[in-house]
C-alpha cells in the first residue's frame, strides 16, 4: 500500500468518526434539551397554578369583606335598637 492510499484511508476513517461523533452528540444534546424544556414547562405549570390560586384567594377576600360590611351594618342596627330599649323605662309584663 502506498502512502497516498494510506492517507486517503486515514482521512476517510477520520471523516466517518467525526460524522458519527456529531450524530451521537446531537442525540444527547436533544435529550438534554428535552429534559430542560420539560423542567421549564413543569415550573411554568406550577406558576400558572399559583397565579390561579392567588386569584381565587383575592375573590374570597373580597367576598369576606362584603360579608363583614353586612355584619357590621347589622351590628350597628342592633346596637341602636338596644340603646333605644335601654332609654325606655322598665315596664313589667302583665301575666
Amino acid at each position: 500500500m502506498d502512502m497516498a492510499s494510506a492517507a486517503v484511508w486515514i482521512s476517510l476513517a477520520a471523516c466517518i468518526t467525526s460524522i458519527l461523533g456529531l450524530l451521537f452528540k446531537q442525540g444527547r444534546r436533544n435529550e438534554e434539551d428535552a429534559l430542560w424544556r420539560g423542567e421549564v414547562n413543569g415550573k411554568l405549570d406550577v406558576v400558572c397554578g399559583i397565579k390561579q390560586d392567588v386569584e381565587e384567594l383575592k375573590e374570597a377576600c373580597q367576598q369576606n369583606a362584603r360579608n363583614i360590611a353586612v355584619v357590621d351594618a347589622s351590628t350597628k342596627s342592633a346596637h341602636h335598637r338596644i340603646d333605644e330599649l335601654a332609654r325606655e323605662p322598665y315596664r313589667p309584663r302583665k301575666a
